[in-house]
């Protein structure tokens, strides 16, 4: 059974959202870009890499949906505990952003 929570091909709506803001400004744009190119070209250079236990693709990919993860939360946080920050907060939570961070390598690649 497809998942019936896909939205416009991506895992669900926040993840599409997030990655239609990052790629719609040109300066974002620009910058995940670069990271997703850094992440790539560090990847080899990782603990985890020289202890196999993740192949060079997988650190690129971690560490590019951890950044991305932190500084949209980073960018977005809100102080105080609200109505409007606890919604924040949960859709934040249910952003796939390993398969953002896989959007960006493959493009990054092409």
């Amino acid at each position: 059974m497809e998942n019936e929570e896909k939205y416009e091909g991506w895992e669900n709506r926040e993840t599409w959202l997030v990655n239609l803001h990052l790629e719609n400004e040109a300066s974002s744009y620009r910058y995940w870009r670069e990271q997703a190119e850094q992440s790539r070209s560090s990847a080899a250079k990782t603990d985890q890499v020289h202890a196999k236990i993740w192949t060079e693709a997988q650190a690129a990919l971690f560490t590019l949906a951890d950044q991305m993860r932190e500084q949209v939360t980073e960018a977005i946080a809100v102080e105080s505990p609200s109505l409007v920050g606890d919604l924040i907060a949960t859709a934040l939570s249910r952003v796939e952003w390993r398969e953002i961070a896989e959007h960006w390598l493959e493009k990054d690649a092409t």
